[in-house]
């Protein structure tokens, strides 16, 4: 049913005011960018849970999962990685056939800008927070040489040791690795044709400049950085 029905709508699509719409335009980009995102989200899983069978169990942090689930759980996060990204795709070309096809449309225009600036910042907040903590954890192996404290959790309890540097850098991994990976393949996907657009000589690169929505990306971006490195960067008194 759902082909039957897209295939008139597609073929009314190819019109040039269809093809002006901002409602086909918002429905274009809100598409792909959800997709993204679930290619984003689930990519990261594929690749946690090998990590955390790798690196082996810590003290409080994630535990590897028995070895005739790992191969099920990767293949499930793969096979959406595979459907939402052949659907970014398809939408992809779609837009990028409208947005060749016409004039330039003010709305048009700023749906498509949100959509890349929004995810030029998820991909670029993710590599800030996953470097910086990985940066941290290795600060902390390489100069924080006391031993691991020991607490009781209620009075009379059993001690329990806190795990060591080491330890709490190998239970971070598994999160921060695939957060860096996915994040610098999000942002480069959208940022370089982003700047491309914005440095092209023509009308369409003018109307980039003229946009607010880059300006506010650009200014998001450098706060985010900066206060992400004052959160978590080591403090000196612990070398």
């Amino acid at each position: 049913m759902g082909a039957a029905l897209a295939r008139p709508a597609q073929r009314a699509a190819r019109a040039e005011p269809d093809r002006r719409s901002p409602l086909r335009a918002l429905y274009l980009y809100l598409v792909m960018f959800v997709t993204a995102l679930l290619v984003f989200f689930h990519l990261q899983h594929a690749l946690r849970d090998p990590l955390i069978a790798l690196l082996g169990p810590v003290p409080f942090g994630p535990q590897a999962m028995p070895a005739d689930e790992l191969p099920r759980r990767v293949a499930a996060s793969l096979s959406m990685v595979l459907v939402a990204g052949a659907t970014w795709w398809y939408h992809q070309r779609v837009a990028t056939a409208d947005r060749r096809a016409v004039a330039i449309v003010r709305e048009p225009a700023e749906w498509r800008r949100a959509h890349e600036y929004l995810l030029v910042l998820v991909g670029l907040f993710s590599i800030i927070l996953a470097a910086v903590g990985i940066l941290a954890g290795l600060w902390e192996v390489a100069f924080d040489a006391a031993p691991p404290p020991t607490v009781t959790h209620f009075p009379g309890g059993p001690p329990i040791t806190l795990p060591t540097a080491l330890e709490r850098l190998r239970g971070q991994l598994p999160f921060s690795v695939p957060t860096l990976l996915t994040g610098v393949a999000l942002w480069l996907i959208h940022w370089i044709p982003a700047r491309r657009m914005s440095a092209a000589t023509t009308a369409e690169g003018d109307d980039e400049r003229r946009s607010v929505i880059p300006k506010m990306a650009s200014i998001s971006s450098r706060s985010r950085a900066r206060s992400a490195c004052s959160c978590r960067s080591p403090s000196p008194s612990s070398a």
